[in-house]
């Protein structure tokens, strides 16, 4: 599902990353893009139950790199925020 050099990659998700930061204040403009990028993800092989595991495992790579600042809080928002991208992405239950 992934290609053996990751940069693209990375770069990708630290750019979408920032896209949704930059959109806190305006969700409606994260819509469409957001349900566009899970119609790629699926294209690609991601299922639903994916999603739960890449919201696990970021904030817990987000959590390693920060280090002893990292809160609670922090894991508790982050997943928030993440879970909010992924039903996005993941669009209207059929």
């Amino acid at each position: 599902m992934f290609p053996k050099d990751m940069q693209q990659q990375s770069e990708k998700m630290g750019a979408t990353l920032a896209f949704v930061v930059q959109q806190l204040r305006s969700p409606e403009a994260l819509r469409v893009p957001l349900q566009e990028l899970g119609a790629r993800h699926k294209e690609y092989g991601a299922k639903r139950e994916h999603y739960v595991i890449v919201v696990e495992e970021l904030v817990g790579a987000m959590a390693d790199v920060a280090g002893p600042s990292w809160t609670e809080d922090d894991t508790a928002d982050w997943a928030l925020a993440l879970r909010l991208v992924s039903d996005q992405m993941l669009g209207p239950r059929s």
